[in-house]
């Protein structure tokens, strides 16, 4: 800094001597040439000696300010070079720290190794149950109660130092409740989504962890997402009606199915088509052959009911035979001969025979159809049997059989009309015997009147 100072001023002295000379100059040549007086020259001295002196001054100024602040840097170099001497000394110091700080880590790391052999298994142990535990309780009942211990769990399988203490009773609590849950019958407010997809909120009746009920239907859990739903489809009338009456009852014991596979009879009773599906499965033929069996039937009643009441005609008739009537064969047959104009007994046999005959087609009416439909019904089914089959062979030979489903509807036909088919032939068969034997039984009391009339006519003769 004081060389930089005496440089600058031995510049400035140079300046101030090339400016005093110069202006001796312009004043020679000025008094050269004007010859002015010598009062200007002595004006002119005194300015150069006044503007030496000022900037002499401000030379002394400029080198005092240099000193303050050479001073002032040369302080603060050393106040910095303290610091680096006491940072190089903490950092020294520090480094040995560290250096046993190390040292003494991993000692306390191989201690821990060894004192944490026994903890590190059971963590493990924790961390695999806490796993399977919560994908068991995923799919639980309980877990529409307690919608929130799962996330616990899986923090617990997720962790990958020591299980703390907190955590192992947290597992065991866990697997507490279950057990003691799934022997509870409780009711709880909860969220479910009905069959038609809307949400509502209602008590739900949840008996251990098998079935869930609600406003009389069984309800299902979806671990997907983690809400209760109504059956789309509820199983037997039988089984709902029992739900609404438990749910009514005030009883400390009552009735309700339960479900052991926790879902998955229950869902196999929804899959169970009904008899409107079942009569679907027979398809066109299956339709044809109810339709048939329907005639049958209605043919069957309609002689049933007529030989019926021919038959109280008959016997009514039978206790009144001194009053014949034309309302009954029996009456119309007797009405027909005359024993007292008859010449001959074969005559009167001939007249009788005659009139049996002609009540015989009227009692025995309706028989052939019955029996026709009843023979036509099963050939239909088998009809259907090969319709059935047929399609199922087309299914497999466009898809093969990797998929039974795709053959179930051509196998369901077969079965099914082969099944409607047998279930309208019998009972057509036994209304079929039943309107025989009563046909033949009404023949029959025709056979023995007219046997009769014909003794009682011989023995009048005689």
């Amino acid at each position: 800094m004081k060389s930089n100072g005496v440089l600058i001023l031995r510049q400035n002295n140079k300046l101030n001597l090339i400016f005093i000379c110069s202006l001796l100059l312009s004043l020679m040549i000025t008094a050269s040439v004007n010859a002015s007086p010598a009062n200007e020259l002595r004006s002119l001295l005194q300015e150069v000696r006044q503007h030496s002196k000022q900037q002499a001054e401000k030379d002394r100024q400029r080198v005092a300010t240099f000193k303050t602040e050479k001073d002032k840097q040369q302080q603060q170099l050393q106040a910095l070079n303290s610091r680096l001497i006491q940072a190089e000394s903490e950092g020294k110091l520090l480094a040995q720290q560290f250096e046993a700080n190390e040292t003494e880590l991993a000692k306390l790391e191989v201690q821990l190794k060894e004192q944490s052999g026994a903890m590190t298994e059971v963590s493990s142990l924790a961390r695999q149950t806490a796993s399977e535990l919560a994908g068991g309780l995923e799919n639980s009942l309980v877990t529409a109660q307690f919608p929130t211990r799962i996330v616990a769990l899986r923090e617990i399988a997720a962790e990958k130092g020591i299980t703390s203490l907190e955590q192992l009773e947290l597992l065991w609590h866990s697997i507490q409740q279950e057990m003691t849950e799934s022997a509870a019958s409780v009711s709880f407010p909860a969220e479910i989504v009905s069959a038609n997809g809307e949400k509502r909120n209602t008590t739900v009746s949840r008996i251990g962890t098998f079935t869930a009920v609600a406003d009389g239907k069984y309800l299902q859990w979806l671990p997907e997402t983690r809400q209760l739903s109504e059956l789309v489809r509820q199983p037997g009338r039988g089984n709902t009606a029992a739900v609404i009456n438990w749910e009514k009852s005030k009883e400390a014991v009552a009735d309700i199915a339960l479900d052991p596979t926790r879902g998955s009879v229950l869902s196999l009773l929804t899959r169970v088509p009904n008899w409107k599906e079942r009569l679907s499965q027979g398809g066109v033929v299956g339709y044809i052959i109810l339709a048939l069996g329907l005639i049958g039937v209605m043919i069957a009643i309609w002689r049933l009911i007529s030989l019926i009441a021919i038959n109280r005609k008959i016997r009514k008739q039978m206790a009144q035979t001194d009053s014949l009537k034309g309302d009954n064969p029996l009456g119309r047959v007797l009405q027909s001969v005359d024993i007292e104009k008859s010449p001959s007994k074969e005559h009167l046999e001939t007249m009788l025979d005659e009139a049996i005959i002609r009540e015989t087609p009227p009692l025995e009416r309706g028989k052939t159809a019955i029996k026709l439909l009843a023979s036509i019904a099963p050939m239909l089914g088998l009809l259907g049997t090969i319709v059935g089959m047929i399609a199922t062979f087309q299914s497999i030979s466009l898809f093969g059989t990797s998929d039974p489903r795709l053959m179930a509807d051509g196998i369901s036909q077969a079965l099914m009309t082969t099944l409607m088919g047998l279930a309208v032939a019998i009972p057509l068969l036994l209304l079929y015997s039943v309107i025989a034997s009563k046909s033949r039984a009404l023949i029959q009391i025709l056979d023995e009147q007219s046997a009769g009339l014909i003794a009682r006519s011989m023995v009048g003769t005689k």
